[in-house]
């Protein structure tokens, strides 16, 4: 997608990546590690290097709903 095109849809997907970034470094969570996007949508905190239930439940909530507006 060409960030011209549609400015608005990419600021809202460079919004959703900030704030992405922000819950990985609280939780330290190595998002690009594989697997680590399937354990987190399956609810499994172990992910994290540091106990942050507050912050995991935000990244939790932040992916089901990109994945769900992703898959529209």
């Amino acid at each position: 997608m060409d960030a011209n095109k549609n400015p608005v849809w990419s600021r809202h997907l460079d919004s959703i990546a900030d704030e992405l970034v922000r819950l990985t470094a609280v939780c330290d969570v190595q998002l690009r590690d594989p697997g680590v996007v399937d354990r987190i949508l399956n609810n499994d905190e172990s992910v994290c290097g540091k106990r942050n239930p507050i912050g995991f439940r935000k990244l939790r909530s932040l992916l089901v709903a990109t994945y769900g507006s992703l898959n529209k």
